[in-house]
């Protein structure tokens, strides 16, 4: 996978959406390096980049229009998107560079997911130059499954989207490409944003009224206002032992039964002291 790299923005609210109020603008290579490709190839949904060059020497060519990033330094090559890394500003004055500085990236022909981690999720679509959208997929159990739509609300979406690197989702509903195999979401508990949508499930909770008819398919994007959510990645959206949600539901469930338990000893020892109480004042009686 390779071409000159551009960048889709909204011109409406500067932020990198799907809609009809935007336009394609190339990257300038000042500053961008072997990094700065591996953030964009992964946000493509490849795992590195092998190489990048100025697209004037590539068989890409230049672009045209408006340059949109300059100045772009990632932090990290395991970055998820672009725009989260620094950069000089969207469409800002770039009328000391020229399309001859447009960058070409060549990424490995390596699925971002072919080494998942257990929570990861991908947006699975036929559509190769929409990687923001798509059927939404969580990897568990050492295999990819599915999640009903039904349990796809605003804030679950929304984690997705911050999972994958996005701030937001921009829509959601049923997928029209249905998956196979497992379903392993019918249930979510997001009520807001989390960076991770693996905070928002359990396994296999409530996904007996589903079937891949009505899979979830999502479609994000990202807002500048809302840049300050940070993005989940796999240390902090891995799953390790059990969700949040499983295990204050077990610590909760078991401390209710020691209470129940402690409840009827004591009322069991209780009712056999009164007892015992009981037969020996009816001996004394008798004795007497």
């Amino acid at each position: 996978m390779a071409g000159r790299l551009e960048i889709y923005i909204n011109t409406a609210n500067r932020g990198d959406g799907e809609d009809n109020l935007g336009e394609w603008g190339t990257v300038n290579g000042r500053k961008f390096g072997l990094r700065e490709a591996n953030v964009a190839c992964r946000q493509l949904g490849f795992y590195s980049a092998s190489h990048w060059n100025y697209s004037i020497y590539t068989e890409f060519g230049v672009g045209n229009g408006t340059i949109f990033l300059s100045g772009l330094k990632c932090s990290s090559r395991y970055q998820q998107h672009l725009l989260r890394c620094k950069h000089s500003g969207i469409g800002s004055p770039t009328y000391h560079y020229t399309h001859d500085q447009d960058v070409a990236i060549f990424c490995n022909p390596v699925p971002i997911w072919s080494r998942p981690y257990k929570g990861q999720v991908r947006l699975i679509s036929s559509n190769l130059t929409r990687p923001s959208s798509g059927r939404v997929e969580v990897h568990q159990k050492n295999q990819w499954g599915t999640v009903c739509a039904s349990a796809m609300s605003q804030g679950a979406a929304d984690s997705v989207c911050r999972q994958l690197g996005f701030t937001n989702a921009l829509g959601r509903g049923i997928s029209s490409e249905p998956g196979s195999g497992v379903i392993w979401v019918g249930e979510t508990s997001c009520s807001g944003s989390r960076r991770c949508f693996t905070s928002c499930f359990q396994s296999h909770k409530h996904t007996y009224g589903c079937n891949h008819t009505q899979d979830s398919a999502i479609s994000c994007t990202f807002d500048f206002s809302k840049k300050s959510k940070s993005a989940g990645n796999k240390s902090a959206c891995k799953i390790t032992g059990f969700p949040l949600s499983q295990l204050i539901f077990y610590v909760c469930g078991g401390l209710a039964l020691f209470l129940l338990l402690a409840f009827v000893g004591i009322l069991v020892v209780a009712m056999g002291y009164k007892i015992k109480k009981k037969l020996s004042q009816k001996n004394y009686d008798t004795l007497q």
